[in-house]
């Protein structure tokens, strides 16, 4: 009893402290979480070094800049926002989260800066 019960208070709380890691709109949004914690294991497999698909490179801040992938404050009109939040990427491997997708959308918003 006392195991299942604490097997479900340790999936609720790592459960809440992810949704709470990009929850609040109105806290900065850094390129190294963004970095860390949704471009490296999700999408460097594919966009990373020479290889990379059209030379986006999205480990490396400077690329993101030179190959316009996004529009600082403005997601509607930025190439990576509409690609995760329609589905079109990743492409072969698992779609972003709600939360990962919102804190795409809130770090392009509060201007995209290489923090």
């Amino acid at each position: 009893m006392y195991l299942k019960l604490f097997s479900l208070m340790s999936l609720f709380v790592s459960i809440s402290a992810t949704s709470m890691a990009y929850a609040d709109e109105s806290a900065p949004v850094t390129f190294s979480t963004i970095r860390s914690t949704i471009l490296v294991p999700k999408c460097v497999r594919c966009h990373q070094g020479p290889q990379a698909p059209d030379g986006i490179d999205l480990s490396i801040y400077s690329s993101l800049v030179s190959n316009q992938v996004f529009v600082a404050g403005d997601p509607a009109n930025s190439d990576i926002f509409v690609q995760v939040s329609t589905g079109q990427m990743p492409f072969g491997g698992p779609k972003l989260s709600a939360d990962e997708i919102q804190a795409i959308h809130d770090w392009i918003q509060q201007g995209a800066q290489n923090n």
